[in-house]
Formats: structure tokens, C-alpha cells, sequence
């Protein structure tokens, strides 16, 4: 709740589809203070799949095969130089996408990726060198969900015992299995598309 702050309803629908790979869902971008447990979301969240989440950087290189590792693909603080708007609304959007390997012929992956963006600023959507129609902004709004976190968030993960008393809840999967639960119990309305 503190994380998602005023939006702690939407975080909530996003974890609870999450899991469901076979149905798109928006990307997420968590904008929050220091220690406020954007990485911390997204580690746990990634333990549905495996140990830790797939960085956007290896997605998007010229041989991708770390998607296979995690679907749950993390891009902290920055984008990669050559990531436009365009590129993360067809990551999203698509169910299906090319697995690129070294030395072995490009294959098709099946099911939709989870995208986490985790900054402490505001701006780490500012596309250099693109201008946007208002058509543009529709879709790109319509696949990110934008979360302010709690400025609360950091204040209550300290008193909690910061990132020692909080290990188990990746770790121990606490955050994963919170997931799962949100799937089979929250009733969450879908949108046109994600």
C-alpha cells in the first residue's frame, strides 16, 4: 500500500495479473525515493519465475536469450541507449517475441513480458529525439502504468529492519506467493487491452 501510494488500488490489479503470461498487462513505472523498495517490488515479483528479473539491457541487446531466464524484465534508473517509446510499446503489447542466440537461428518466444521501471526521478521516460502525437501519448499511456511511491515507503522498510528484515520476503517468496494470491482473490476489471 505504501509502495503504490496513491495508486495502491492499480498496484494491486497489476500484481494480481501479473502472473498470467498468456494476457498482456501494462508495463509499471515505480517513481520513488531512495529505499522505498522498487527493487525489492520487482525482485519478488520475479520470483514467480526465477531468481532474479531479466535486466531490459538483455532484452534489448543484439542477442536477447537472458528473456528466457525470467519474464519479468527490470530496467533500475536508466534505459538503454536505443530504447524509444515505440520499442516499449511493442515489448508490452506483443505476445510474441524473437529469441536471438549466438550461433543458433532466431527463434519465436511465446506469452507476454512483465516490465518494471524503477527511478527516483520522473524522467526516465523522456525519449530523446522523438516527438509524439497525441495519438503516440494515448498508446504509450494506455501500456505504463505510472506509480508514485509513498514518500511514507522508505521510513517504514527502515523500521521494518531495512533490507535484512525484509530478506525473506524475497527470499522466502512472501512477495510471490502475495502475488499469487492477488490472482485467485482480487477481482480485477480489465481494460480494453492490458
Amino acid at each position: 500500500t505504501l509502495l503504490g501510494g496513491d495508486d495502491a488500488g492499480k498496484l494491486k490489479d497489476w500484481v494480481a495479473t501479473a502472473p498470467r503470461l498468456d494476457r498482456p498487462t501494462c508495463a509499471i513505472y515505480l517513481h520513488g525515493p531512495k529505499d522505498s523498495g522498487k527493487n525489492l517490488f520487482a525482485t519478488g515479483i520475479a520470483r514467480l519465475w526465477g531468481e532474479a528479473p531479466t535486466e531490459l539491457r538483455s532484452a534489448h541487446g543484439s542477442f536477447n536469450d537472458a528473456i528466457v531466464d525470467n519474464p519479468l524484465i527490470f530496467a533500475d534508473e536508466e534505459l538503454p541507449k536505443g530504447v524509444t517509446s515505440g520499442f516499449i510499446r511493442s515489448f508490452v503489447g506483443q505476445g510474441t517475441h524473437p529469441l536471438r542466440r549466438k550461433n543458433i537461428p532466431e527463434a519465436k518466444l511465446l506469452g507476454y513480458f512483465r516490465l518494471v521501471m524503477a527511478a527516483n526521478n520522473a524522467d526516465l521516460l523522456k525519449f530523446e529525439d522523438e516527438s509524439f502525437s497525441p495519438d503516440d501519448i494515448d498508446a504509450i499511456a494506455a501500456r505504463v502504468l505510472y506509480i508514485k511511491c509513498s514518500a511514507e515507503a522508505p521510513a517504514y522498510l527502515k523500521f521494518l529492519g531495512g533490507r535484512e528484515g525484509t530478506a525473506a520476503w524475497v527470499d522466502g517468496d512472501v512477495i510471490a506467493r502475495h502475488a499469487l494470491w492477488l490472482r485467485d482473490n482480487l477481482k480485477v476489471v480489465a481494460g480494453d487491452r492490458f
